[in-house]
């Protein structure tokens, strides 16, 4: 756990960390919506993801990356800047080519089958305490998809999801005020390959 005792963790954050290291599925808050998630270099997990959520084959995701693993990768400066110093939370679809989807893949911290045909992929580095520190305790990145079945609405809170879903999840953590995101999708943005800045839904 990235060099912090397993006692220092809370006791939703210890039981989220393990059943991701351990392969699972977890349901959980990110810095938007309530999410759904594995680690996203393990393609068990992802098959498993996939199968819970009703998803059809093939269809990427994004993840969520803590700051300080992003830091040192994000060598372009559209893509640095969108990823580290957004005023909101916001998703920014990087395209190969860049260094930052490459480097992700090659070390194993996302596996190719979360791409987009074209080779990019959707990042965000979450800034509230919760999502931040969990991600920080994790050796990579974190699958993130929306809270319902594929085909269902997304749910703006923990009551809005289905508790079917609930209930078959590796671990669901606890409904607790300061895991609540903002209720509301990210901004998505995407960075072109020539650095010009898309916004595809603010």
């Amino acid at each position: 756990m990235k060099g912090m005792k397993e006692a220092s963790l809370d006791p939703s954050m210890r039981q989220t960390v393990e059943a991701l290291l351990a392969g699972g599925v977890v349901l959980y808050p990110t810095d938007t919506v309530w999410g759904l998630g594995c680690m996203a270099g393990d393609e068990n997990a992802l098959g498993r993801l996939a199968l819970l959520k009703q998803r059809p084959a093939g269809k990427s995701m994004l993840v969520l990356l803590a700051a300080e693993a992003a830091q040192p990768l994000a060598t372009n400066p559209a893509v640095r800047r969108l990823l580290l110093e957004s005023e909101r939370p916001t998703t920014v679809v990087v395209p190969a080519g860049l260094g930052l989807v490459e480097s992700l893949v090659e070390r194993r911290w996302v596996s190719p089958l979360l791409l987009a045909a074209d080779g990019s992929l959707g990042i965000r580095v979450p800034r509230t305490p919760w999502i931040a520190a969990l991600l920080a305790h994790l050796p990579g990145a974190l699958v993130s998809t929306s809270a319902n079945f594929a085909g269902q609405p997304t749910p703006t809170g923990f009551d809005d999801i289905d508790p079917r879903l609930r209930a078959t999840v590796d671990f669901c953590v606890p409904n607790l005020p300061q895991h609540e995101g903002c209720g509301a999708a990210s901004r998505l943005v995407k960075v072109e390959e020539g650095g010009t800045v898309v916004v595809l839904r603010d």
